[in-house]
């Protein structure tokens, strides 16, 4: 497999590398999501801006949103790109990267959002997020002065 390559602009010579690589069923990396053609539909992945135990439908829906939006100005700026992908549906998976691999939590197809079995996740029974600094929780790559603190059986007594 050839490592993707990484674009910003729909323009320019990697750009057209890009979408020859897309052309031999290889995937690009556009604004940072991945792009591929799966059987009948074009796939993109979406990097999660929250941690796992974070990632509610609105910040998820966020994040698939503005995926979206790129690449349809993307369809709409680059001829050769809207011509590659023609009428397929365009399916957004969101993916927290761990570092070692990837999970996908949920996806937006034709506006239906739709979660992976197992998700969403949220801090486990008996546990609360405790504000450190008042600021609340912080989307990944902030820093997080968020912590997870065991609830006390007194203090719900």
């Amino acid at each position: 497999m050839v490592p993707p390559i990484r674009v910003e602009e729909p323009s320019g010579q990697r750009f057209e590398l890009a979408l020859d690589q897309f052309t031999a069923g290889e995937y690009f990396v556009f604004r940072g999501c991945g792009i591929c053609r799966r059987g009948e539909f074009i796939e993109v992945r979406v990097p999660s801006s929250w941690e796992v135990e974070n990632t509610n439908e609105q910040r998820a829906r966020q994040d698939l949103e503005l995926a979206e939006r790129n690449i349809r100005q993307l369809q709409e700026v680059s001829a050769r790109f809207s011509e590659l992908v023609g009428p397929l549906p365009l399916r957004f998976i969101l993916v927290y990267d761990y570092g070692m691999g990837g999970l996908e939590l949920c996806e937006l197809e034709d506006g239906e959002f739709t979660w992976r079995p197992g998700y969403p996740q949220h801090a486990p029974a008996g546990y609360q997020a405790a504000e450190a600094d008042g600021r609340g929780l912080q989307p990944r790559g902030r820093p997080c002065t968020t912590q997870i603190v065991v609830a006390s059986r007194a203090a719900a007594a």
